[in-house]
């Protein structure tokens, strides 16, 4: 019986040798190459101001609700409480007018006043207290206009949250709302001719009148 030899297999040891680690490995017994990890590119201060601003979860509401009352302010505190606001106001309508200049010195006293305010403040508006010091530190740093509008949305969410709590605060003040406005969309005023303090010049009566209504309460 003759025995035939269909084909042969070459010696293993003259194959080139395979990597066989799956996708991506060399065909030619080369490992993979590195991946080069790029350095992130610097994130645009407004645009990343903007974004902390959107990102802010609202703590303000969350510590307004736990008042199950409204705030019972005592009268020896209305006075101050009527100086925080002024400092406030001083800052909105600097704002209203596309400026920038008063509002680190405003800023600051009227943090100073929340952090004097917050020693004999009801247990129910401390927190709102700490909430408008937060946000007027902010105000006290150097910025762009539209930087220091969206800080102001900080603060006026704060300084709602309080006046809406306290109803002997509401007398005599009047809260907007723009719906045009880039994060926080309320403010408040003393005075009822609508001035907006996140459009400005651009659209100065933008918006209209809203209502006092404690946060919790919807």
């Amino acid at each position: 019986m003759t025995t035939r030899t269909l084909f042969s297999l070459p010696a293993l040891s003259s194959l080139p040798l395979v990597w066989v680690l799956g996708c991506g490995a060399s065909s030619e017994g080369t490992p993979p190459p590195k991946k080069t990890t790029l350095a992130p590119v610097p994130a645009d201060p407004e645009a990343k101001a903007a974004a902390k601003a959107a990102a802010v979860p609202d703590k303000v509401e969350q510590k307004a609700k736990l008042a199950s009352a409204p705030i019972d302010l005592p009268k020896v505190m209305v006075s101050g409480m009527d100086q925080l606001i002024g400092q406030y106001e001083v800052i909105r309508a600097t704002l209203a007018k596309d400026t920038v200049e008063p509002i680190p010195a405003a800023a600051k006293r009227l943090g100073e006043l929340a952090a004097e305010l917050g020693k004999q403040a009801p247990d129910a508006a401390k927190p709102l207290l700490e909430d408008i010091e937060w946000a007027a530190s902010a105000l006290e740093a150097p910025g762009y206009i539209e930087a220091h509008r969206l800080r102001f949305g900080d603060l006026s969410r704060a300084v709602v949250g309080l006046i809406s709590s306290t109803p002997t605060l509401a007398k005599d003040r009047h809260v907007f709302e723009c719906p045009m406005a880039d994060g926080y969309k309320k403010w408040v005023q003393s005075t009822a001719a609508l001035e907006n303090p996140y459009m400005g010049s651009k659209m100065p009566r933008c918006g209209g009148e809203s209502h006092w209504e404690r946060m919790g309460t919807k």
